[in-house]
């Protein structure tokens, strides 16, 4: 008896799922036997209800990954070439299109990578490993292309930009750039890890820093490009920024980063005057040389003021007695005021600097500066001033009363530097885009045209 039952359940859960409704739910009366017949309903008290119901959703799915391109292709006919007239001022990045059919790339010099290898004198050879500059890690480019830097090279077409090499080796690896170092360049997206024990090559997926632009593909694409190594030479180039010397009139905020180092001349500052005593105490002005930045809100370094007299000196230092020239790429510069000029300063915070004396002030060019003037990614030169002409009280100590600037003279002790004259600021990320114009392809034959004015002497 116990199995006919179960066996006209069973029956009856078929038809049910036959008409296209779902088995009723555990612990629901039993389904009748009429259900079981061809064409019949099971009874509305066994059915589930119509919401609870589940009909297999249909979606509309691409590919789980992006396609593969085609295996036996040559690879695209690009070349990279990265020309450094010397250590110091503009380099040249070079992209050419060597092939017969169209080629489309990423032209963003923020893709390169400089691999520096330092001469060992004792193997008479240059060191098997060196220190990687990455572009791409430093502006969040490893596994994307910049918008609308796509641009399509027609056979014997190139594209050609300058760029100050310190965009890519900033801070502590700047100072790797020197005459006699090898510098190995790269261009693009890290290729896919090959296993050795693989007998054939994974293919590579997108991105891709050049491909053909044809469909179909008549040539591979590369997800990076490989110029040939360099030694960087000993001749004087055209500095950026111009930081030692003064814009002879204020201009408009800076509108582009992209030409990372144009040399501007400019008109050499006066001499700063200390007096005709001279054991008397005067003050220099120092700052660090670099600063690396995510966004134009982190923007900070220490100035660092120095009694290079022979006197004691009493001074009171904040930071809101600071001013600031920013320098654009292009020689553009603009001027951010300090913060007050109305705070009297009561004697007891005032203290003596002894000679060789310094001291450090924190600064954060969030306050002084508006939001505009650090919006686009790039490089920018920063030279702070000194205004010590708060209202103060009577007093009888020397108090430090002036403006002193960064181009002020005096040796200074420790690690600083009387060419730590300006901070070169790095942005990284910010609301406007690195370049202001799209790419444009010039002919192959006029890109060695580009070269003129880089390897010439600075104005200083």
């Amino acid at each position: 008896m116990k199995g006919g039952v179960a066996l006209l359940t069973a029956i009856a859960l078929i038809a049910s799922v036959a008409d296209g409704h779902e088995p009723a739910p555990l612990g629901s009366p039993l389904v009748s036997v009429a259900a079981a017949k061809p064409g019949a309903l099971v009874p509305a008290a066994v059915r589930p209800p119509a919401a609870a119901v589940r009909r297999p959703a249909v979606e509309a799915r691409g590919p789980s990954r992006p396609l593969e391109p085609p295996s036996g292709l040559p690879p695209v006919a690009v070349s990279l070439r990265v020309v450094a007239p010397s250590a110091k001022g503009q380099w040249l990045l070079r992209i050419d299109n060597e092939g017969s059919t169209n080629a489309l790339v990423s032209a963003d010099v923020r893709f390169l990578r400089l691999e520096i290898r330092k001469w060992d004198a004792k193997k008479g050879a240059y060191a098997k490993a060196g220190e990687v500059c990455d572009g791409p890690s430093a502006f969040g480019l490893e596994e994307r292309a910049p918008f609308g830097r796509e641009l399509v090279l027609e056979p014997g077409q190139s594209y050609v930009e300058p760029f100050d090499p310190r965009l890519i080796c900033f801070g502590k690896q700047a100072g790797l750039l020197e005459p006699g170092v090898m510098v190995m360049p790269s261009y693009g997206f890290t290729p896919r890890p090959q296993l050795a024990w693989k007998k054939t090559k994974a293919p590579e997926l997108p991105p891709f820093v050049a491909d053909t632009a044809e469909a179909p593909r008549t040539a591979s694409p590369l997800k990076q490009l490989v110029a040939e190594s360099l030694v960087l030479g000993d001749a004087t180039g055209s500095v950026f920024p111009p930081y030692d010397e003064v814009l002879p009139a204020l201009r408009v905020a800076p509108k582009s980063a992209e030409a990372a180092s144009r040399a501007v001349p400019m008109l050499r500052s006066p001499a700063y005057q200390t007096g005709k005593d001279g054991l008397a105490a005067a003050m220099a002005l120092t700052t660090d040389p670099f600063a690396d930045a995510r966004g134009w809100r982190d923007v900070g370094f220490e100035v660092q003021a120095h009694n290079v007299g022979q006197r004691p000196l009493w001074a009171a230092l904040r930071a809101r007695q600071l001013s600031f020239m920013v320098y654009g790429s292009a020689g553009e510069a603009v001027f951010c005021p300090r913060v007050s000029q109305d705070h009297a300063i009561p004697r007891d915070l005032y203290e003596a600097l002894a000679f060789g004396q310094h001291r450090h002030i924190p600064v954060t060019l969030v306050e002084p500066c508006n939001r505009e003037t650090f919006q686009r990614p790039g490089i920018y030169a920063v030279v702070p001033t000194l205004h010590a002409d708060d209202p103060v009280a009577d007093m009888d100590i020397p108090v430090l009363k002036g403006t002193v600037t960064t181009r002020d003279p005096g040796p200074v002790g420790g690690t600083h530097q009387m060419g730590d004259d300006a901070t070169l600021v790095r942005v990284r990320f910010g609301a406007a885009p690195f370049y202001s114009t799209p790419p444009k392809a010039i002919p192959t034959l006029e890109a060695p045209k580009m070269l003129e004015g880089l390897a010439k002497p600075s104005a200083s």
